[in-house]
């Protein structure tokens, strides 16, 4: 029985890493396309960052605090406006503050056990 619910967990845990790394990899996909000064592109793949996101939430509420899903995905979804040229500072920090908090989603999942 315990092995099983090792299993379980340990499953659980590499689901979630997953989901936030594949989030990161794509916000820095995006993030290196708008320094590129690649600008529609840019908030495309922020665009689809934010979706795939929202899609991983459906999956990662059982394992993660939901505010902390609302925040991250609210974050997402305003990524893409700061990608145009007269906002390479706030798109930054915006930007940073997404993996900040995908770093907390992980976390998150990782103190509970």
């Amino acid at each position: 029985m315990l092995v099983a619910l090792f299993a379980i967990v340990s499953g659980s845990g590499k689901a979630v890493s997953y989901c936030v790394g594949q989030t990161e990899q794509q916000l820095q996909e995006a993030y290196t396309l708008a320094q590129a000064q690649q600008y529609p592109a840019s908030a495309q793949a922020y665009r689809s960052a934010a979706e795939n996101a929202r899609r991983h939430s459906r999956f990662l509420c059982l394992f993660v605090r939901r505010n902390l899903l609302d925040k991250i995905n609210e974050t997402l979804a305003t990524l893409e406006f700061y990608a145009l040229p007269d906002n390479p500072a706030d798109l930054a920090v915006e930007t940073a503050r997404a993996f900040s908090q995908l770093e907390q989603l992980e976390e998150s999942f990782i103190a509970v056990f």
